[in-house]
């Protein structure tokens, strides 16, 4: 599944959607760039001025790409184990929130680290944000998250976990040069 040397994004969708013609899918590579360095190149700039700018600890991060037509995240609600930021390069991606203490009332969904219930179920009590091409969104190791679409469009990001366990507040501090 993975694109082929001069295939476009269109063409790669285009093959994926007559593999699994009318069937949602999702491609997720993780530690990618060990698989293609020359994403790893590339991003090395940008993390490394993120890092200086903020005044963040460069620390252990590995690149994640998420892809597919995939109407919620295959694995459900679950937290991660680094700060993430994610990077949307095709389409539209949309993640819904919920607050580090949401599920400490509920110890009935939750089993193994991930709730499992439907991210429907909670759904009118997340914070959903939407980012597109070009755009970043930042959350942090605590936070519960999954990600949601209202339609079957196909979508495309790279997220960069970063391990560092400084608070969440630290690395705000530090990212406010973004905003």
């Amino acid at each position: 599944f993975i694109p082929r040397a001069a295939e476009t994004c269109e063409d790669y969708v285009g093959r994926l959607v007559r593999t699994f013609p009318g069937v949602p899918f999702g491609i997720v590579v993780d530690n990618c760039e060990k698989h293609f360095p020359h994403m790893r190149d590339g991003l090395v700039p940008v993390l490394h001025h993120l890092f200086q700018t903020a005044l963040y600890p460069a620390r252990r991060n590995h690149l994640c790409v998420y892809a597919g037509n995939y109407r919620s995240t295959p694995f459900g609600i679950h937290r991660d184990e680094c700060h993430v930021i994610m990077f949307c390069g095709v389409g539209k991606k949309s993640m819904a929130f919920w607050p580090p203490t949401y599920f400490d009332d509920k110890p009935k969904v939750v089993a193994g680290g991930k709730v499992k219930a439907p991210g429907q179920d909670f759904i009118a009590d997340a914070v959903v944000l939407e980012i597109g091409p070009l755009d970043a969104l930042y959350w942090s190791a605590d936070d519960w998250h999954v990600a949601v679409a209202d339609t079957d469009d196909f979508q495309a990001a790279l997220s960069v976990g970063i391990y560092h366990h400084g608070t969440s507040s630290e690395l705000i501090g530090g990212l406010d040069f973004v905003a």
